[in-house]
C-alpha cells in the first residue's frame, strides 16, 4: 500500500512483528521489496515496531530476519522498541534508530537540521584542507631548508677546495719561477765557460796538429800553429819562445 507523508512516498507492507508468523512475514516483506526495488524506486526499507518485552521482540533476534536484513540490496533502517531496546536486527542494519519516531527523523530530517549538518561538514572539510595545506607547506619548507643547507655546505666545501687549489698552483708557480731562474743562471755560467765566450773576450785558441796548446813547452821553433780568433783563424809559425 502506498501513502504520501509530507514530501515522502511510502510503500507500506503490514506484517506480524510478534508471534509464530512474525519471522516469516518479515522475511517475505524483505523479499517483496528487494524484488520490486526498481519499480517502487525505493531509497530504503524501514523495519519498525513499538516497545514490548524481550519475548515480544524475539522475531528481531532470529537468524532468518538477520539474514534478510543483511542480504537486502536496499539500505535498511531499524527502529525497534524503546531507546534501550537492542536486537540482532539493529546490528546488521545499515542504520539503527532508537525508536520508530526517531527512524522517521533520520530518514526525513528537518531542512534546517540538514543545512546545519552541511555547514558543519563544510567547515570541517575547510579546516582539514587548510590543515593539510599548512602541513604540506611546512613539509615543503622543511625540505627546501634542508636542500639549502646542504647546498651551502657544498658551496663552502667547493670554495675551500678552490682556495687550496689556488694556493697550490701559486706554490708551484713560484717553484717553477725559481727553477727557471736557476736554469738560466746555469745556462749563463755554461756559456761563460764555452770557447766561443773566451774568444769574445779577446782571447785566442792556439792549436798544433789539431790539439789545443796550453803551454809553451809543447812548442818548438819553426812549429806551424793554427790560431783561432773571434771572427776568424789564420796559420802562423813559431819564431821565438820565451
Amino acid at each position: 500500500m502506498q501513502q504520501r507523508f509530507g514530501g515522502l512516498s511510502l510503500h507500506l507492507y503490514h506484517t506480524q512483528v510478534q508471534g509464530g508468523e512474525a519471522v516469516q512475514n518479515i522475511v517475505d516483506a524483505f523479499s517483496y521489496f528487494n524484488t520490486h526495488q526498481k519499480e517502487l524506486a525505493l531509497d530504503c526499507i524501514v523495519l519498525i515496531r513499538g516497545g514490548g518485552s524481550l519475548e515480544d521482540l524475539a522475531s528481531f533476534n532470529s537468524r532468518e530476519v538477520a539474514y534478510a536484513i543483511f542480504g537486502s540490496a536496499v539500505p535498511v533502517v531499524t527502529g525497534v522498541g524503546h531507546e534501550q531496546d537492542e536486537s540482532i536486527a539493529d546490528y546488521v542494519a545499515d542504520l539503527r534508530a532508537s525508536t520508530p519516531s526517531n527512524a522517521a527523523e533520520l530518514i526525513a530530517p528537518q531542512r534546517d537540521d540538514v543545512a546545519r549538518h552541511i555547514d558543519t561538514m563544510a567547515q570541517k572539510i575547510e579546516f582539514r584542507m587548510h590543515k593539510a595545506h599548512d602541513e604540506a607547506t611546512s613539509r615543503v619548507d622543511g625540505m627546501v631548508s634542508t636542500v639549502e643547507n646542504a647546498l651551502r655546505k657544498k658551496i663552502v666545501m667547493v670554495e675551500r677546495m678552490e682556495q687550496q687549489v689556488f694556493f697550490r698552483l701559486k706554490f708551484f708557480e713560484e717553484r717553477i719561477i725559481m727553477h727557471q731562474s736557476k736554469i738560466e743562471g746555469f745556462v749563463r755560467l755554461m756559456h761563460s765557460f764555452s770557447p766561443r765566450a773566451v774568444l769574445d773576450r779577446g782571447y785566442a785558441i792556439v792549436q798544433k796538429g789539431g790539439q789545443a796548446i796550453v803551454s809553451v813547452k809543447a812548442l818548438k821553433l819553426h812549429d806551424a800553429v793554427h790560431i783561432q780568433l773571434k771572427d776568424g783563424a789564420f796559420e802562423a809559425g813559431v819564431t821565438h819562445i820565451e
